[in-house]
């Protein structure tokens, strides 16, 4: 069945006075994507895009008819604005988004009821003999009327005598609107639609040292709205947008697989500079930019060659201290992170949207090996990020429970003892992060302690080259 078309109707006063007007078929101006004078793209992260697109048009003095082909096929109708450039309003009566594109199924399903012709080939001789044939329904395969009989099957090729008007090549916006002003005119539409998003994603490599690391950012902009944008201006908004929930819009038609890659532009351009927007950010590219239908293209948005960064060995157990004692040591994972400030100083200094970093070192042979990834949060100027590329090899722990007991029915102590190994030439610091439920406090420790959280206690610890070192420490705890 046929998606039924979304239609707006819209009044003024001034409309009235053409409503007894009519217009014909042909009196229909149709405007395409050749006679576009400017294209912007606003590109949100949440699959939405705003799109603004000006075209000259030849406007008559009273009603028009006008077909805006080539629009995005996942077009939200109700958000459609018309504006006319040179200061003359223009006033809507009536609106028609047809994304019913020309199709051989779209056509067969236009002509039920109506008389088509069908071309039979003779296998003999390899002349076609045409039959008349009526439509009787397309539903779930074809059923035709040719004179006495009803066929099940096509017998032969389908003829139509032309193509129902409302079946486009192209998804349409059409429009009935009275102009003021007759002539050569630029009219701007701008609309939301979704098939259009952005994400960030970042590369960086380690030096030798692993103490800076040279981090590029990039947007890779997606395109599944079903139409393509030459020469767009673009811009990208990084943050997350509050929007009412709806139902999503029909999937564009044709867009399966997955999309082309195309690289931006060969010579590198001026990388966007962030500006505030209300509660976001925003990033204008500097040029025109060409997104094509089903493709995806990478823009490079943050260089920052030389950013410091310091090693950290973090052992993180989530699992909190209880009352029960433990015969056997538990094994410890130890993390790698590494620890950056988003400010000028180290060549930053500038809105991170959110986005996945994938880490790269350099070896002293001149070989790249990949490290690890890591998601970061939107990261405003200024403000920390931290980036855990995986478990260490040669530095590792293990704890055990040397003692429980329940002073009361509503407390209990513990003893923890961790044990931490480096197998390293060197030696190396280890954050120790503990989780200590209700209401705690360290009775006794071999190493002083940090309140990091209310729930949670830190040790900063340095590992001897080849060696171990143990922390213990007892912690009363009430509920």
């Amino acid at each position: 069945m046929r998606a039924p078309k979304a239609v707006f109707f819209l009044a003024c006063p001034l409309c009235l006075l053409w409503s007894g007007s009519a217009l014909a078929a042909e009196d229909e101006l149709t405007v395409t994507a050749d006679q576009q004078t400017a294209l912007t793209l606003t590109i949100y992260e949440q699959n939405l895009a705003l799109v603004q697109d000006r075209r000259m048009v030849k406007l008559n003095e009273g009603l028009n008819r006008i077909a805006f082909a080539g629009v995005s096929a996942q077009l939200a109708p109700e958000t459609v604005l018309i504006d006319q450039l040179t200061g003359e309003p223009l006033h809507l009566i009536e609106q028609r988004y047809e994304r019913d594109l020309l199709t051989p199924n779209a056509l067969l399903a236009a002509s039920v009821g109506h008389d088509i012709r069908i071309a039979i080939r003779n296998p003999q001789t390899g002349e076609d003999r045409i039959e008349n044939a009526t439509v009787l329904s397309a539903a779930q395969g074809i059923v035709l009327k040719m004179g006495d009989r009803i066929e099940t099957a096509l017998p032969g090729r389908l003829v139509y005598a032309s193509v129902p008007s409302d079946l486009r090549d192209k998804p349409t916006l059409q429009l009935t609107l009275v102009s003021l002003k007759g002539g050569s005119l630029p009219v701007e539409i701008s609309y939301l639609t979704s098939g259009l998003e952005w994400s960030a994603n970042y590369v960086a490599a380690l030096d030798e040292s692993e103490t800076k690391l040279s981090l590029s950012g990039r947007a890779s902009v997606s395109n599944a709205s079903g139409t393509s944008y030459p020469k767009a201006r673009m811009t990208l908004i990084a943050g997350a947008l509050h929007r009412v929930s709806r139902v999503a819009p029909r999937a564009a038609p044709g867009i399966a697989g997955a999309p082309m890659m195309a690289a931006a532009a060969a010579s590198p351009p001026a990388l966007p500079r962030a500006e505030a927007l209300s509660e976001y950010y925003r990033f204008p590219l500097d040029r025109e930019i060409s997104l094509g239908e089903h493709e995806t293209i990478q823009l490079a948005l943050i260089e920052a060659p030389a950013v410091p960064v310091t090693k950290e060995f973090r052992l993180e157990d989530e699992a909190p201290v209880t009352a029960v004692e433990q015969d056997e040591p538990t094994p410890l994972k130890i993390q790698v992170r590494l620890n950056l400030k988003n400010d000028k100083a180290s060549g930053l200094g500038t809105p991170l949207p959110s986005g996945v970093v994938r880490i790269y070192r350099h070896g002293a042979d001149g070989s790249v090996a990949f490290v690890g990834e890591d998601d970061i949060d939107a990261t405003a100027a200024g403000r920390p990020v931290r980036l855990t590329l995986g478990q260490t090899f040669d530095v590792s722990a293990e704890r055990r429970q040397t003692s429980a007991s329940r002073p009361s029915d509503k407390s209990y102590e513990a003893s923890e003892e961790i044990t931490l190994h480096n197998a390293k030439a060197t030696s190396v610091a280890v954050t120790v992060v503990e989780t200590l439920p209700g209401d705690w406090r360290i009775l006794q420790e071999s190493d002083p302690h940090e309140t990091a959280s209310a729930s949670t206690a830190r040790w900063h610890l340095d590992i001897p080259a080849r060696g171990e070192r143990k922390l213990t420490y007892r912690v009363l705890t009430r509920y």
